[in-house]
């Protein structure tokens, strides 16, 4: 476990509020020198304790649908040849395997549920031999957290939520494309990758967190380099009035633990995800929420995701 200075996570907050934040800003949001700050961030990537900076992107802008498909497989399915396909199927967003009875998931680009259908269809018909089981979930909506377990102290809320599809051109999505995988890229680098004038991809870049498409600039950070240990929890209700949702809400919001909340229609109700530095610290959280929710929780699934890997970032089109 790598131990962190209080500097060190006043400037990790700062990246993860806004991954674009120049490097002085935040050498005087956290009153150090600028060569002390780019010191200190070369440090923490160095250790692989901030691995990338990355674009939230607002996924119902694409296709005005979030479809996730949660498989139970075999634990001889054939691995490589699984991934193989996902990565080379356009309609996969991304995917993870998992510990646990649930052992992978993927994302599906669809603006129907037709769409989902077929894709799942093509999956099942492909491996349908090493599938126990499989479910589908959309979400409805999801609200972020920055790292405050970390930060030791509370962050603001990003909201994932339906929206209208926006229609992009060619250079909006590249542009997606380019910095999801490095937003700290200056316009200047933008442009000369994409060999247009950088004041135009300024434009483009406020268009797009003007329309919504993108949320934010955010840091990866690895939470397993930290010691965390990472559980998506999916809980199905039984019986419950609106007053017991919001309670349960309010109370997962209270826990700095808590990183991500996720409505959703299908096999789950609500998803969250929870960092534990042991795993008593799991247990213990787990068996306290079902205790005080006993009467909402009717079921109660733990995924324990592991290797997630974007696949397409942005759904092709007939153009692409």
């Amino acid at each position: 476990m790598k131990k962190l200075s209080e500097k060190d996570r006043k400037l990790m907050k700062c990246l993860d509020e806004n991954a674009r934040m120049p490097i002085t800003q935040i050498a005087k949001k956290i009153r150090l020198s600028v060569s002390n700050t780019n010191y200190r961030l070369q440090h923490l990537r160095d250790h692989a304790i901030i691995t990338e900076f990355y674009l939230l992107i607002n996924p119902f802008a694409f296709t005005g649908r979030y479809d996730r498909i949660i498989l139970k497989l075999r634990n001889d399915y054939p691995r490589e040849e699984l991934i193989a396909y996902c990565r080379s199927n356009p309609r996969i967003g991304w995917f993870f395997e998992a510990d646990g009875d649930w052992n992978f998931a993927f994302q599906v680009w669809s603006t129907t549920i037709t769409q989902t259908q077929q894709v799942l269809h093509d999956f099942l018909s492909a491996f349908s031999e090493y599938i126990r089981e499989y479910v589908i979930s959309s979400v409805v909506s999801i609200k972020k957290y920055e790292h405050h377990f970390i930060y030791r102290q509370q962050t603001t809320c990003t909201a994932i939520i339906e929206t209208p599809t926006i229609a992009l051109d060619a250079l909006d999505r590249k542009i997606i494309s380019l910095l999801f995988r490095n937003a700290r890229m200056t316009l200047l680098e933008v442009g000369a990758a994409l060999k247009a004038d950088y004041k135009t991809i300024a434009y483009r870049l406020k268009n797009l967190e003007k329309k919504g498409v993108i949320i934010g600039y955010k840091t990866q950070i690895n939470r397993f380099t930290l010691g965390y240990d990472y559980y998506k929890i999916i809980l199905r209700f039984g019986s419950f009035t609106k007053k017991d949702i919001t309670r349960l809400k309010e109370y997962l919001l209270s826990d700095p633990r808590v990183l991500f909340i996720t409505e959703a229609l299908g096999w789950a109700d609500l998803e969250f995800e929870f960092f534990g530095e042991t795993q008593d610290d799991y247990r213990k959280f787990q068996e306290t929420l079902k205790k005080q929710f006993a009467k909402v929780i009717k079921e109660y699934d733990v995924i324990i995701p592991k290797n997630f890997e974007w696949n397409h970032i942005i759904p092709t089109t007939a153009k692409d």
